[in-house]
């Protein structure tokens, strides 16, 4: 079995200010908008970070599950965590686990050698939990949701970023990342409130006194530490020398 953290959302009142901080501070690029989330209320974007992904959503229309959320913890913030498993079994056996645990399935689509399961945010409390199978396997190649293979085209080569992690905000942190550990069927890790997945990992901290439980960080690796913060102290998004703020999600850099 393998899971790996290919795709992180991210969801905004306003797509392009958002947009221009993310490719400014971290010089990637947009590779992609999908046309059919329209019909979800939405518009998106997504960006290589390395051969993973950073998306962006919006609402555009009202009473949407996005808006509904950002009217919720009434700022910008993470939204979905996205994994790429191996096989169809191993897709069909999370689900099943989900569902003997309770976990609602929120939505489901699958097409000609692609299928997404994702699970109810509220019951995985932290956010979204989307699982995806694409029939190529491929953790550097074609992802359905960036629209196949074009990607590569997009790679920021003299920059190189890769995805790391996410911390994940809950009540009781421990007792999230046992549910979450179950779900995927991974076993006990190092840490009692991480899980590792295959290229990243998923951390479980104690949630703000005054905040919502949420994806509340991304955890990257960069070759430039010192050229991403300056560009972004440059916009006010500088937090310290290792942290900075987008889209209100805090980014870790690590070396």
């Amino acid at each position: 079995m393998t899971i790996h953290l290919r795709q992180i959302c991210l969801v905004a009142r306003e797509l392009e200010p958002v947009v221009s901080q993310l490719t400014q501070i971290f010089g990637i690029r947009i590779c992609h908008r999908d046309p059919a989330m329209e019909q979800y209320g939405l518009e998106n974007v997504l960006m290589p970070i390395g051969t993973d992904f950073l998306e962006v959503v919006v609402p555009i229309e009202a009473n949407t599950a996005a808006g509904r959320y950002l009217d919720r913890l009434g700022r910008n913030a993470g939204y979905m965590v996205i994994v790429q498993v191996n096989s169809k079994d191993t897709q069909k056996a999370i689900r099943e686990r989900a569902i003997s645990a309770r976990v609602r399935i929120a939505h489901e689509q699958e097409q000609d050698g692609w299928s997404s399961c994702q699970l109810h945010p509220s019951d995985m409390e932290a956010t979204f939990l989307d699982i995806e199978w694409d029939e190529e396997a491929d953790y550097e190649g074609c992802w359905h949701p960036a629209g196949g293979c074009g990607w590569r085209d997009y790679l920021n080569i003299n920059e190189p970023i890769a995805l790391r992690g996410v911390e994940l905000q809950a009540s009781e942190p421990l007792a999230l990342c046992r549910l979450w550990r179950d779900i995927l069927g991974i076993g006990e890790g190092e840490l009692d409130c991480e899980i590792n997945l295959t290229n990243a990992k998923l951390c479980f901290i104690e949630k703000y006194s005054d905040g919502y439980p949420c994806l509340s960080g991304v955890i990257l690796k960069v070759k430039d530490k010192l050229g991403i913060i300056n560009r972004a102290s440059a916009v006010g998004c500088a937090l310290d020398e290792d942290l900075l703020e987008i889209c209100g999600t805090q980014f870790s850099l690590r070396d």
